[in-house]
């Protein structure tokens, strides 16, 4: 068996040294990302109360983050998102069509009674393997 390298990725946050997590963690074609949340890098969470943006930005988010370690959107296989409002599925799934409707990853929403931040509509984790945008879509 091959022995793949794992690389493990910081944020900063103080939260990954409470929990022993890391933000982003690679094992050679495979790209596993924890809860990515709606923050610019300036620390300002965006659109408040705006599903649809939340979701929107933090999908945007995800690619920039995959697209450093050599990852694409196509490569994108599973997402889990955690929502604080289930009854808005509409205004979150319609981000997602935007984006994954010719890609079409693996999905599971999930509600939670909150979030590390009272302003997050939702947190969404991602697992990615390269190559993936080769690939079609069939019925079960």
């Amino acid at each position: 068996m091959e022995n793949k390298q794992r690389v493990s990725f910081l944020e900063g946050s103080p939260w990954e040294g409470v929990s022993a997590s890391s933000a982003l963690v690679v094992v050679g074609d495979h790209c596993y990302l924890s809860a990515v949340s709606p923050v610019q890098a300036s620390g300002e969470v965006v659109a408040l109360a705006d599903p649809y943006q939340q979701t929107k930005f933090t999908i945007m988010k995800i690619v920039d983050i995959l697209n450093k370690q050599g990852f694409f959107l196509e490569d994108i296989v599973r997402l889990r998102l955690y929502v604080i409002d289930i009854g808005r599925w509409n205004e979150y799934t319609r981000a997602l069509r935007e984006f994954f409707d010719k890609v079409r990853p693996a999905l599971t929403i999930f509600e939670t009674a909150r979030l590390r931040d009272p302003r997050f509509m939702l947190e969404i984790e991602a697992e990615a393997v390269k190559g993936g945008m080769k690939g079609e879509i069939k019925d079960l």
